[in-house]
Formats: structure tokens, C-alpha cells, sequence
């Protein structure tokens, strides 16, 4: 059950990342946020960790943010994006780089890594999982 679990959401993320649009990317130490195509439209979608849940939150349009729990038993989240020049950056826009100019350069990949809580484990696991961005074998 909990593989299935793992599964789907990483599912989910493939599917929300293939979508991502031109537009502002921005990563903190707590947020990946960024804009996916919907239906004619964008929305606005953030992924963070909270409470030991990995969150999926859009904010469409119409109506206020929604919060969809991707999956729980999360001991910790780290996004990492990697850049044009071949460099992981731990943030983004890149140091130096305003949100305004990050469209310019887009990331190519994204890398999560999710510490899993390990149910009968003394230790938690992690899983690593890279995802490339739309656009990036262009690049």
C-alpha cells in the first residue's frame, strides 16, 4: 500500500511538471512554486511540506487555493533545480537573477528528494527522483 502510495504521487508530479509553463519559477527553502498550463488558462501551483505531508496547492483563478495532500509520512522535502549551464541550484531565480529576468533562462530539471518515514525502520529512507522540464531537450 504504501508503494502504491509513493507511486501516485510521484505520478502526480510528472504529470504537474510536464505542464509547466513559461513563466515565474521561484524555489525557497520551504515552496517550489510555479505556473502549469490548465486547460486555455494558468494556474499557479505550490509544493511544500507540512506536517509531515507532501502538499500539491493550486491556486486557479476562480476560487481560492486548494490543497491536495500528495502524500504522507514525509519526514522531509529538498527541491533542487538544475540550470542551463549545468549547475543545481538549491533556490531560484538563481543568486544575482530577479524573478522578472528567470523566464529567460527556465530550469532544465528538477531533482526531489523526499526523506520517507519507514514504518518498523529505526531510520527514515530517502528516494531521489529527477524530472525533466518541458523544453529541456531543446536546450
Amino acid at each position: 500500500e504504501r508503494l502504491v502510495e509513493i507511486d501516485r504521487a510521484l505520478l502526480v508530479l510528472r504529470r504537474d511538471l510536464a505542464q509547466l509553463a513559461p513563466g515565474a519559477v521561484t524555489l525557497g527553502p520551504e515552496v517550489f512554486s510555479f505556473l502549469r498550463a490548465e486547460g486555455e488558462g494558468l494556474a499557479r501551483q505550490d509544493l511544500r511540506l507540512e506536517a509531515g505531508r507532501l502538499l500539491r496547492v493550486l491556486r486557479a483563478e476562480e476560487g481560492g487555493p486548494v490543497d491536495q495532500r500528495l502524500l504522507g509520512g514525509v519526514a522531509g522535502a529538498r527541491w533542487r533545480l538544475l540550470d542551463t549551464g549545468g549547475r543545481w541550484r538549491d533556490s531560484w531565480p538563481p543568486a544575482g537573477q530577479s524573478e522578472a529576468e528567470a523566464p529567460g533562462a527556465p530550469p532544465v530539471a528538477a531533482e526531489l528528494t523526499l526523506r520517507l518515514d519507514a514504518p518498523g525502520q529505526a531510520e527514515a529512507a530517502d528516494l531521489v527522483r529527477l524530472f525533466a522540464l518541458p523544453g529541456a531537450a531543446q536546450r
